[in-house]
């Protein structure tokens, strides 16, 4: 037995003692976590040195679910003798026995996922100054009741779950990986509660305007609702570096000018964020915003922040809220989620608590719950009847003193109407303070001022800024597709080629490109389509790296649509070539009229890209059928099927795959039918010539038939 597995013999103890009314569901699960978590804490104190205890945490932190279980199991025998007698008994039964081994092995778990923070977004390193003296230390890492899942289980479709994100009562959200294409990842919130499944498929036109945002600034994209299982379930983007509750790990260390600095602007990011939602018609509220809802993560160095539920806020508060009415929620549930900032009925208003219409107002009082929370550095508090006494205390400044007044007012008219309002006034009130806001990210989108007088233009100091290099051939940038997936574009720049050429003929059509833009340099993969459109056409399935096939014109209009909804902020607008520009992409852009003689185009390696044209081609450099190479081209392997993107060598811009594999759809009309090139896996080797160009229904669907986009700088 590893010394590593201490804790979770103490939680199994303490489980079996103090909690197993709970843990087979003959009373609330959170009626018995507090005396839970002060078992823990009377065990592991005299089984632990102090000194011992974050070598020995952090040692479990790391391990496998499987040894974790293995690991219960090896202390089963012990666990039973240090219990009382009169439960002994019982907790030897099998079905007894597998919910307390499943119950203590989830708690590295549920430890990783509250240590989730920017700077280890893996939850996996403790924090020296981490202790368990009292049972407010542990409450936290215990889960809020037995888990429904395990690790490795599929519950939807080729979902594979790897590790739980939290547990409450609304459900359990878990981090799940693609079964059959790796490194593709998303956030799994399952529904458990009956009250909620049917909200839930009553709230299903909410989840719908929702999903049709896409990707939003500021909020984790809901990517499908699996309303019509046995557990209904909903997809969100994972974002990986935990919530706004970690912040409070360093929170009290920083100084009070920094620690004022840093809430404020958190604040104001969160009030932007929301502010676009409430302004539509009708507003969509958000009815449960708390730390536990604020999910944070660095990007090129840079603090990014996301606000996730929107569109089932209100149906997991109105859960919690219900148990807060009842007065059910145990002790040890209010230390467990308080700790973790997820405690709804700190942050909801007043009305919320009594049952009231939603209302944008709701959202401001919660906002002003998690401002003044920052300020005082305490998750643990909220604003009381002397909560102004506690903000001077703590040197806040009476202009923002007032803006928390009018967020947590406690009635609703006395409040700020909605998120813009709090901008704006936030704003001012940073002014009258003389406070500059520490940096984070700005809001993609202009903050909504329509009452707002234009101030008056400040005195502007000219700086002079060094000219962004233009792009060169061969470089390259990753475009996203959704928020976990990009695609890697290459540098296609303007000027004049010759289409049409070949077999020693000079091509006799001028084509002039007038602004440079970025090209994909592989085809679509099946991965990519996956996880855009949540589906693979393909025939060739289960291949991440090949590219998708199977997809008609008009569904590449709806990936289209897709991707360029979820990333209206990134700059880019997502299209396919037109032929003219595929066949100028291929042939390497600029080119002579002499240069415009040969079928087929290629750099000398995937690390050289000097042009190498030619009139042969054999398999050995394209997919298409060896038995029938072009030109002098020798006879080579036909692989009947498609390839992994990538496996032979570029053209001159540094794009793969552009002869063979698969056809790929362009914009360009033939009559009725629309346009594609580039040959394919099936099909000849003089398929694969640079100036072919084939038309087809736009429904048509082929196995050999895909698509390659454009990413065109706006104004491009």
């Amino acid at each position: 037995m590893a010394r590593w597995g201490l804790l979770l013999q103490c939680v199994a103890e303490s489980v079996a003692s103090q909690g197993l009314r709970g843990l087979m569901g003959m009373v609330p699960f959170g009626q018995v976590l507090y005396e839970v978590g002060q078992g823990v804490v009377e065990r592991y104190s005299k089984k632990v040195q102090r000194a011992e205890e974050v070598a020995c945490l952090q040692e479990m932190v790391v391990q496998s679910h499987a040894a974790i279980r293995a690991e219960v199991e090896s202390r089963y025998e012990s666990i039973v003798q240090n219990v009382p007698e009169s439960v002994r008994a019982e907790i030897q039964k099998p079905e007894v026995r597998a919910r307390v081994v499943a119950y203590a092995a989830q708690v590295p778990a549920s430890f990783r996922a509250s240590l989730r923070r920017t700077e280890d977004p893996t939850g996996t390193t403790i924090p020296k100054s981490f202790t368990i003296v009292e049972s407010k230390d542990v409450s936290r890492f215990l889960p809020e009741r037995p888990p429904r899942f395990q690790p490795g289980d599929r519950p939807v479709g080729n979902w594979k779950l790897t590790d739980c994100l939290g547990i409450g009562g609304f459900g359990e959200v878990w981090k799940a990986e693609h079964h059959t294409v790796p490194g593709l990842v998303m956030a799994l919130k399952f529904c458990l509660s009956p009250e909620s499944k049917k909200s839930l498929v009553n709230e299903s036109h909410l989840l719908g305007r929702i999903m049709s945002l896409g990707q939003r600034d500021g909020i984790v994209a809901l990517r499908n609702a699996h309303l019509d299982i046995e557990t209904p379930c909903l997809e969100y983007d994972y974002i990986n570096g935990g919530d706004l509750s970690g912040i409070f790990a360093t929170w009290p260390s920083w100084n009070t000018e920094k620690k004022h600095k840093h809430a404020l602007q958190f604040l104001k990011r969160l009030a932007q964020i929301v502010a676009p939602l409430h302004a539509m018609t009708p507003p969509i509220v958000h009815r449960d915003l708390k730390p536990a809802n604020v999910l944070l993560s660095r990007t090129n160095g840079k603090l990014e922040i996301q606000i996730t539920d929107f569109g089932i806020g209100a149906i997991m508060a109105e859960s919690a809220l219900a148990e807060h009415r009842s007065g059910m929620t145990g002790k040890g549930v209010k230390l467990s989620q308080y700790g973790k900032g997820s405690y709804t009925a700190l942050y909801a208003s007043p009305e919320q608590v009594q049952c009231a219409d939603p209302d944008p107002r709701d959202d401001v009082h919660a906002l002003g719950v998690i401002g003044y929370q920052l300020l005082v550095g305490n998750l643990m508090k909220a604003p009381s009847v002397d909560f102004a006494d506690d903000l001077e205390d703590e040197h806040v400044a009476p202009p923002i003193i007032n803006l928390i007044k009018k967020c947590v007012a406690t009635r609703r008219e006395r409040r700020l109407p909605n998120a813009g309002a709090l901008v704006i006034e936030l704003n001012k009130a940073l002014e009258a303070s003389g406070i500059r806001p520490a940096p984070v990210p700005p809001p993609n989108e202009q903050e909504r001022k329509p009452t707002e007088p234009t101030p008056a233009p400040k005195p502007v100091v000219a700086t002079v800024t060094p000219a962004k290099p233009a792009p060169r051939i061969g470089d390259t940038i990753e475009v996203p597709l959704t928020a976990s997936m990009k695609m890697t574009c290459a540098w296609v720049p303007p000027g004049q080629s010759w289409l049409g050429g070949g077999d020693g003929k000079e091509g006799t059509t001028s084509f002039t490109l007038k602004k440079g833009l970025w090209c994909g340099i592989y085809p679509i993969t099946q991965q990519q389509w996956l996880a855009v459109m949540g589906n693979n056409p393909s025939r060739f399935k289960n291949k991440a790296k090949n590219p998708v096939e199977q997809v008609s014109y008009n569904d590449v209009q709806q990936f289209l649509q897709k991707v360029n909804a979820a990333n209206s902020r990134s700059g880019f607008l997502n299209r396919l070539p037109t032929a003219d520009e595929w066949e100028y992409i291929l042939r390497g852009g600029p080119i002579s009229k002499s240069q415009s003689q040969y079928n087929y185009y290629f750099a000398r390696s995937k690390t050289d890209l000097t042009a190498v044209g030619s009139n042969d081609l054999a398999s050995t450099q394209a997919n298409f059928d060896g038995n029938y190479p072009a030109g002098a081209g020798k006879k080579g392997p036909y692989l009947e099927t498609t390839s992994a993107v990538g496996n032979y060598f570029p053209n001159p811009l540094g794009m793969y795959d552009m002869h063979g594999n698969v056809w790929e759809w362009t914009s360009t009309e033939g009559g009725s039918d629309r346009v594609f090139c580039g040959g394919s896996w099936d099909y000849f080797g003089s398929n694969c010539e640079a100036s072919l160009r084939v038309g087809d229904d736009p429904d048509n669907r082929s196995d050999d038939l895909g698509l390659r986009l454009l990413a065109v700088p706006v104004g491009g």
